[in-house]
């Protein structure tokens, strides 16, 4: 029976978001024979002020081999807890240490009502140059 992973990201049709949607696609091709891939991520691409025109928001959509979740802008904490509340899971993985969708995901998995394996990959947020950006926030973290 294959495992299902919750991923946390940014994905298509986006693109502006450069190399993380990459990298997230080639999970899911390389690993979609083992794995059932569930991943959430925002209603629009990078900087945009507009949602996505091919996908449907607000719910379940098949991308290529994954099951995408686009969550509408200002909803991002109900849909993530509800999400993880009602989807039967068995590892979450965020593209990010402090991204919005990521803090979520960390402050859920702090109050326990995220029970599984959590595996963060910050992607270079804590390299010197990027730990000189918004310091004091990161600093802290």
């Amino acid at each position: 029976m294959k495992k299902n992973i919750i991923i946390i990201g940014p994905y298509l049709p986006g693109k502006l978001y450069g190399g993380p949607v990459k990298s997230i696609l080639n999970i899911v091709e390389a690993l979609s024979t083992y794995y059932n891939f569930y991943i959430i991520t925002g209603d629009r691409d990078l900087n945009a002020t507009e949602t996505y025109k091919t996908v449907g928001i607000g719910s379940w959509n098949t991308v290529g081999k994954a099951n995408v979740f686009y969550i509408p802008k200002g909803k991002d904490f109900n849909y993530i807890r509800n999400i993880i509340k009602n989807l039967d899971y068995d590892l979450v993985y965020t593209c990010s240490f402090f991204s919005k969708h990521s803090v979520i995901i960390q402050f859920l998995k702090f109050f326990n009502v995220i029970k599984k394996p959590l595996i963060i990959a910050p992607r270079g947020e804590f390299s010197p140059g990027a730990l000189s950006i918004k310091d004091k926030k990161r600093k802290y973290f």
